[in-house]
């Protein structure tokens, strides 16, 4: 769909989303086939750049100097704990899953995506065609993939073995509700009405 609907953003700052998707795309297809005997490097690589590559696509979006300065501010305190992760707790990239790196991200985002729809809310060209905003129905989709999958990962480490399927079966659905949003924004959303 990303790439079906480029042209309808290739002029905005919503663009760069319809690669980023695309190229999610392309990776999870391709770590299915290449990375099947040890793919811990490949998601901890990825759970890092998605996340620096939303503090800066929300930044970019952001109108308000003090919400874009907070992207900066998050972006190095993520780095910073992603560091603090690798060196500190000692989780090794290659054969452990950075899972407090993502919890902590995903706190991140979850703040990022709140103090932007509460911005976008207080805009009124905006909040009366709320359902035709591309931005809304992609904030909408990562809102309740992180609010969902949040106390998963702080739990995880204390799950028994057979609870894995249950932890597959919650990060599909919630995979399903993000990306219907997305499409969503992607079919029913109008240029005019972007934020």
């Amino acid at each position: 769909m990303a790439f079906l609907k480029y042209n309808k953003f290739k002029k905005s700052k919503y663009q760069y989303f319809s690669l980023y998707i695309g190229f999610i795309f392309i990776l999870e297809t391709l770590s299915l086939k290449f990375f099947n005997f040890n793919n811990l490097p490949f998601y901890n690589t990825l759970i890092i750049l998605s996340f620096l590559f939303y503090f800066y696509f929300y930044k970019n979006i952001f109108r308000i100097k003090k919400s874009q300065r907070l992207m900066s501010i998050f972006s190095i305190l993520f780095i910073l704990f992603g560091l603090f992760d690798l060196i500190i707790l000692k989780n090794n990239f290659l054969n452990n899953f950075l899972n407090n790196t993502l919890v902590f991200g995903s706190f991140l985002l979850i703040i990022t995506i709140i103090v932007f729809l509460i911005e976008i809310v207080k805009n009124e060209d905006i909040v009366f065609n709320i359902k035709k905003s591309f931005i809304f129905w992609v904030s909408i989709g990562i809102l309740l993939f992180y609010i969902g999958i949040f106390p998963i990962m702080i739990t995880i480490n204390y799950l028994k073995y057979g609870s894995y399927q249950i932890y597959d079966l919650v990060i599909t659905i919630l995979n399903f509700i993000m990306y219907s949003c997305i499409i969503i924004g992607y079919l029913y959303s109008d240029p005019k009405y972007n934020y």
